[in-house]
Formats: structure tokens, sequence, C-alpha cells
């Protein structure tokens, strides 16, 4: 679920952090690519492996139909829900219940309920609460 800082030079070649400007990508550990920047190692790869602040990211696909990525940041271990609820305030599902170590994570949800059923279309809510953090974000699920 956390994600990596993998340094390489533009040939694809191990990187080594000189303090000047380099190309690197972070990519996730099943292999996906979540981007590629350039920069100084300790201005923005920290951040990315890092994070200062708990933040609920914008979901990818939004709308979506079959599944959704969730993404998030957690800026220490701590203990970290992540629910999907309806617009009239009903749990779905709870996609995490525990404790999460600092990094930038990501979750899939797949339109289905707690007991595994699809839900309809409509709006969702996600909500991630941790610490004294607590965050909304709309969904889109189109079946």
């Amino acid at each position: 679920m956390a994600f990596v800082a993998v340094l390489h030079d533009q040939n694809g070649a191990p990187a080594i952090d000189d303090g000047a400007e380099s190309g690197y990508t972070v990519a996730s550990e099943c292999g996906g690519m979540l981007g590629k920047f350039v920069g100084r190692y300790d201005d923005t790869i920290r951040e990315a492996i890092f994070p200062e602040d708990f933040a609920l990211l914008q979901n990818y696909p939004n709308p979506f139909n079959a599944e959704t990525l969730i993404m998030f940041k957690v800026p220490e271990v701590s203990q970290v829900r992540l629910r999907i609820f309806n617009t009239i305030g009903q749990e779905i599902t709870c996609l995490i219940d525990g404790e999460m170590e600092p990094g930038i994570h990501q979750v899939s949800w797949n339109g289905k309920n707690a007991t595994g059923s699809d839900v309809p279309s409509g709006v969702y809510m996600v909500c991630m609460e941790a610490d004294n953090y607590n965050d909304i974000m709309k969904v889109m699920l189109i079946r």
C-alpha cells in the first residue's frame, strides 16, 4: 500500500543524491508509477515518502465504474480509519481500520458494501479519520 522512492537517472540507472537536480520516480510496491519528478531529493521526495501532514487525496478515476483508487498521506504512525458512507450518512463499508506507518498510502474501493454486494450508482463520501485529522471527499459511482 505504501509508495517507495525509486531514484533513476535519465538512462534508467540508479541515481545518486548529490544535491543537484535530478530525475526520479515514485512508484508503488505493486509496480505502478505515482509520478515522475525533477528536483532535489530533499525537496520533493522527502514529502512524497514522509508527508508532513495528514491528507486525503482525490480519488482516481472519478467518476468511476468498477473501481477507484483512494490515496492518503500519514505523517507518523497513527490509527487510521477510511470509511465509505452514502449521502444519508449510512456506513457502506470500512476500507481501513488500523495502525498505518508514515507515508503515502493507497486503497481501492470496488463499489461494494461490507457484505460484498454492489451498491447502486450515486455519490458516496470517503471519510478519513486519524488522530485529530478528519476529512471527507465525494466520489461518484456510475454503473
